[in-house]
């Protein structure tokens, strides 16, 4: 017999947007304020990459291909390294 996987709620879908929305406007602001131009590319990757991961976490949830999960925690990661590093840079 299948399992149905219980499907996420609406405060979970809530709290996901609001997490995209806030890596975007970092990165987009990281992006206007460094003079590096491989920071302002990086970060304009990022906030694409962020908005994936989000799509694949939701299906992972949806269909249970919980491999798709590991999607968002490299992004994260990713972001991490790179909000260290352009810590490191100098901005405009």
């Amino acid at each position: 017999m299948t399992e149905l996987m219980p499907l996420p709620s609406s405060l979970t879908l809530m709290l996901g947007l609001t997490e995209v929305l806030a890596v975007w406007m970092i990165a987009t602001g990281i992006m206007v304020s460094h003079q590096d131009p491989r920071t302002a590319q990086v970060f304009g990757l990022l906030r694409w990459a962020t908005v994936a991961a989000a799509g694949c976490g939701w299906l992972a949830a949806f269909t249970g291909a919980w491999p798709l999960a590991f999607v968002g925690l490299a992004v994260r990661l990713w972001l991490i390294v790179e909000l260290l590093r352009a810590g490191r840079v100098a901005p405009a």
